[in-house]
């Protein structure tokens, strides 16, 4: 079975069919990039002490299969990370919340990689 891993507790989930949800909009409306998908992914912790949730989105080409219905293709083309924002473990409400939302936005600047550290030196050196 797989797992993972809750940024809010920090406890290892089993993935099953009760705490998982996705779901795929197909659109095209003859835009410049042809069919697109985009499909939304959520998954959540049943444990008591917890019961906090995930939101991802992704957006994909797409394409008919052999009956006709249009599905997503991987690789996607764009991910975004709804809920929580990054993958860093969510810091306890003790911690106060200038320090959290410097921690938070570190985060995010680390997961987005070098067009972010790019243009934050841009901007630094303006």
């Amino acid at each position: 079975m797989a797992g993972w891993r809750c940024p809010y507790c920090q406890q290892l989930a089993t993935i099953i069919s009760r705490n998982v949800s996705g779901n795929e909009h197909l659109f095209s409306n003859e835009n410049k990039d042809g069919p697109l998908c985009i499909r939304t992914d959520g998954n959540n912790r049943l444990d008591d002490t917890c019961r906090e949730y995930m939101i991802e989105a992704a957006l994909y080409k797409s394409a008919p299969d052999n009956s006709g219905t249009y599905r997503s293709i991987p690789p996607p083309l764009l991910t975004w990370r709804l809920k929580p924002k990054s993958l860093a473990p969510v810091l306890p409400d003790y911690i106060p919340p200038a320090i959290r939302e410097d921690y938070e936005e570190a985060c995010l600047r680390r997961e987005s990689g070098r067009s972010m550290s790019g243009a934050l030196r841009t901007h630094l050196l303006v």
